[in-house]
């Protein structure tokens, strides 16, 4: 986990570790939250299948993941959504039709030192080619129940697993 070796408020190396999701400056009191990122995916279906995209850089270069991206400042989470689809994939044409089950913490860097919380929508869209990014190696439609076995992020696993528990469910 990151830790500041200088507080930001005050600016005095005088940090204490209150436990490993924060830290506190013994000059100012200031407290500092190690919070989780926000990350959005998209579950975009096509009848029994799942678009995924094999990543071209790390972490887990060479893996399939869900499309999708971090949060930037002032977006919503359907924002970021169909920003990250555009910029991976220049999908234009998404339908978002609902949030998927609850929220799958998680972790993201190389060490895995950044906590991530993500979160999942459930998609459509009728476009049938897509033009990848240089952060995208390949994109594939896939049967939900042959999933490729280098599947990206504990968080896309448990996702992945949880909606084909749901596949046969009318709310869909």
């Amino acid at each position: 986990m990151r830790q500041f070796n200088f507080c930001p408020n005050c600016g005095l190396a005088q940090l204490e570790v209150k436990n490993k999701n924060k830290q506190r400056c013994k000059h100012c009191k200031r407290v500092f939250y190690f919070n989780p990122h926000l990350a959005v995916g998209a579950i975009i279906l096509n009848k029994n299948r799942i678009l995924l995209a094999k990543r071209n850089l790390s972490p887990y270069k060479g893996y399939w993941d869900i499309p999708g991206g971090f949060l930037e400042i002032n977006e919503t989470p359907i924002q970021t959504l169909k920003r990250e689809l555009k910029e991976e994939l220049d999908l234009d044409n998404i339908k978002v039709k609902k949030l998927f089950n609850h929220f799958y913490p998680d972790f993201y860097g190389k060490g895995k030192e950044e906590p991530t919380l993500n979160f999942f929508y459930i998609c459509a869209t009728n476009e049938k080619e897509f033009k990848q990014s240089e952060e995208i190696a390949e994109v594939g439609w896939f049967d939900l129940n042959q999933l490729p076995p280098k599947i990206a992020f504990k968080n896309a696993r448990l996702v992945l697993a949880d909606f084909k528990k749901t596949l046969h469910s009318p709310s869909l």
